[in-house]
């Protein structure tokens, strides 16, 4: 017998908005490995080549209990199912209460194994699955598979964790399921096997994921439909993330009650293809956790699954970052956004922290990444993927709300990425780092997109326009090249300002100064200033200074006004 342990689980997404940290999309764990439990099992059993690279969807686990009306059982020993082809006919609900029959030999070795290894209705269906899959293939299922059966099973998530053996017959699998160590069998999980038409068996053991308990949801649209549930575990927020269209993500707030209980309507809105796919996420501190991802279609439900890409040769770093960039890009250009230019210089710092997380060590904080400058980005985000193939690590991450967002927002200007090879088979885990470089207009084109804002504005308010006068930019620069190194300088704005007016022989009656810092080019930003919309104010200054603050390389915009009611004709 052999475990399987899933190296990515999509929990996370954010960004990293400078100067807060927060990011992003889904939590590695450990590569598999062949890591069977302590103790020899029973030499009947085949011990298979393991690379377990299934990409878990969501944390979600349902508790239904089954009821009647369960989908009869499967007739043991029946040809196995070829590639693209499910074993079962699947459930219609996610969180559904009904199940399919167990089969006699399910019957037994469930009782060999655990009292509790009936598990959910979607957790035994995927188990299920899972097993026709690993008799067929002899290796365990790819990511792209693994989504497929757990989404035909009603379970919104992979399962975590997977136990799969093949063996000669039944009662060589009860002879070595009495010999497998106790605590294996007490974890909580189902059984799920198939009969070959030979004679031999293939059983999957399957661990349910967690997060929350949903109620049983159609998989087909439904207007009207409602999304309800209990939320296992404390923590922050809920939203609900939807795709619209091919590109756009809608987000609401998901209202809890009492006990973690929660009840929203879904949304009409459907992506590009007709699907509604919606994502239940909780905010966890700077983390966003994927609870459930779910795949709403138009009609009839999908008979089969798209075939597997083959995994490919390692085409050496160079070749898989640019293969990355092209599939990123790909996706972008269909959706209508600018592509993102590579930042080589991030990888092998994305690629340790990728190593440190997928040991376990989920508190590591991701590495600094700098510009050509050594300034930090204004926004970055992390995102979580895995396939065989870089286009099938980048489509599963795609395919979500919430990888929308970190792929195709329209204002990120670069990307980088960080890989680890799968433990003993072909593929990778990848980490992408989407990000917005610092943007700050030219002087003259700051100043002048400025005061058409706040002319606008103005203009609404029945004020008459400001000019702009070289003078006064003078002063205002002088001021905010002062306060962008000098925070001093900030605090004593104002009557810093008067003596420089005063200095400079601007003999005005009436003046005002502020000025704010910007982390991103936000002009409108400026309206909140009361100054600037003074009926007696005529003329303005604008300076504009650009750069990380002393000590830092963070860099921010130091924006400083100057509004004054005239500006003596000599000084024009």
């Amino acid at each position: 017998m052999t475990r399987a342990r899933t190296p990515i689980r999509r929990l996370r997404s954010g960004s990293i908005d400078a100067p807060d940290l927060v990011w992003s999309h889904r939590e590695p764990r450990p590569t598999s490995r062949d890591a069977r439990p302590e103790g020899t099992l029973n030499a009947e059993f085949h011990r298979l080549p393991r690379a377990l690279q299934a990409v878990a969807l969501a944390t979600l686990a349902s508790f239904a209990p089954a009821v009647g009306g369960a989908t009869p059982g499967p007739t043991e020993g029946s040809p196995l199912p070829p590639v693209g082809t499910f074993a079962t006919a699947g459930l219609s609900h996610y969180a559904s209460a009904e199940g399919l029959a167990a089969s006699p030999t399910e019957v037994q070795l469930r009782a060999a194994w655990s009292p509790t290894a009936a598990g959910t209705p979607a957790l035994a269906c995927t188990a299920r699955e899972y097993a026709a899959r690993f008799a067929v293939d002899g290796a365990d299922p790819t990511p792209g598979v693994v989504a497929a059966l757990a989404e035909h099973c009603g379970l919104p998530s992979a399962p975590p964790d997977v136990f799969a053996f093949t063996s000669p017959s039944v009662e060589a699998a009860l002879s070595g399921i009495a010999k497998a160590p106790e605590a294996s069998r007490r974890s909580p999980g189902a059984l799920g096997a198939v009969v070959h038409p030979g004679g031999a068996v293939t059983v999957a053991v399957a661990t349910p994921p967690s997060g929350v308990v949903l109620d049983p949801l159609p998989r087909t649209r439904t207007p009207g439909a409602r999304l309800g549930g209990r939320r296992s575990a404390n923590g922050g927020a809920l939203y609900l993330y939807s795709a619209v269209g091919a590109r756009d993500v809608q987000v609401r707030p998901v209202v809890t009650g009492p006990e973690g209980r929660f009840d929203i309507e879904l949304p009409g809105v459907v992506a590009a293809d007709g699907i509604a796919r919606h994502e239940l996420v909780r905010s966890e501190g700077p983390f966003l956790r994927s609870l459930a991802v779910l795949r709403l279609h138009p009609g009839a439900l999908p008979a089969r699954y798209p075939t597997p890409p083959a995994p490919m040769a390692h085409p050496g770093r160079d070749g898989l970052d640019a293969q990355l960039l092209a599939a990123v890009n790909a996706r972008r250009q269909e959706a209508g956004r600018s592509p993102l230019t590579p930042l080589k210089g991030a990888a092998p710092p994305l690629d340790a922290w990728l190593d440190a997380v997928s040991a376990g060590a989920s508190g590591a904080q991701p590495p600094p990444i700098v510009d050509d400058r050594a300034w930090t980005f204004a926004r970055l985000r992390y995102a979580f993927t895995a396939g065989v193939t870089p286009q099938q690590a980048i489509d599963d991450l795609r395919d979500t709300p919430l990888g929308r967002v970190s792929l195709l927002d329209a204002e990120d200007t670069a990307v980088a990425f960080g890989v680890r090879p799968f433990g003993g088979a072909a593929g990778h885990d990848v980490v992408v780092a989407s990000l917005v470089r610092f943007f700050a207009p030219a002087l003259e084109a700051g100043r002048g997109e400025l005061l058409t804002v706040v002319n606008g504005r103005r203009k609404t308010a029945g004020l008459p326009t400001l000019q702009a006068s070289p003078v006064l930019d003078a002063v205002a620069q002088q001021l905010a090249d002062q306060a962008q190194i000098d925070a001093a300088a900030w605090g004593r704005l104002v009557p810093v300002a008067g003596a420089v007016l005063s200095e400079r022989e601007v003999d005005a009656g009436a003046f005002g100064a502020g000025g704010l810092t910007l982390a991103r080019w936000t002009p409108a930003d400026v309206l909140q200033e009361q100054a600037l919309l003074r009926k007696d104010m005529h003329a303005i200054g604008v300076g504009l200074s650009v750069g990380p603050l002393p000590g830092q390389n963070t860099p921010h915009i130091t924006l400083v006004y100057v509004v004054t009611d005239r500006v003596p004709a000599r000084r024009q």
